[in-house]
């Protein structure tokens, strides 16, 4: 777990570099203005999912590909098949699909239609919403946003 937090904490360093971290003393709202997630912020959620690290527990490799669908809340979301790069060819490869939300990093499983969480996803949540400025008011507006309804 440490060699995945120090190479995340290396890519926050490199993608946040120029971003302006608020002082105790500096308003918020002056000094940083929200912005949305990369995809590859997603990504690094995708990697740390659960689901994720239990397949690499098993000493088995992870995959994933963003999805485009027409029907799906392409705006708010990136959307994620999740699979087994291991997995026999007599099973399904099928992790899952996931939602990952552009303005709040929350992740949402969809098969289940419910919200991921774990510890490390937690931890990763809050740096990537310090670094993209996400506060209460980003999460009061955007966290009731689904991705299968546009």
């Amino acid at each position: 777990m440490i060699k995945y937090v120090c190479i995340f904490l290396m890519a926050v360093q490199v993608q946040f570099s120029s971003t302006p971290i608020p002082t105790e003393s500096q308003s918020r709202a002056a000094s940083c203005e929200p912005t949305e997630l990369t995809e590859y912020d997603a990504e690094i959620l995708i990697y740390l999912l659960p689901a994720s690290m239990t397949t690499r527990n098993n000493s088995r490799k992870v995959g994933w590909e963003l999805q485009s669908n027409p029907e799906l809340n392409e705006k708010d979301f990136f959307i994620f098949y999740v699979y087994d790069l291991s997995a026999p060819d007599s099973g399904s490869p099928t992790i899952g699909y996931f939602a990952i939300n552009k303005h709040t990093a929350e992740v949402c499983d969809m098969s289940a239609g419910r919200s991921v969480q774990s510890e490390d996803l937690l931890a990763v949540q809050k740096i990537l919403r310090r670094g993209h400025c996400v506060d209460e008011s980003v999460l009061k507006t955007y966290s009731s946003r689904r991705p299968d309804t546009k």
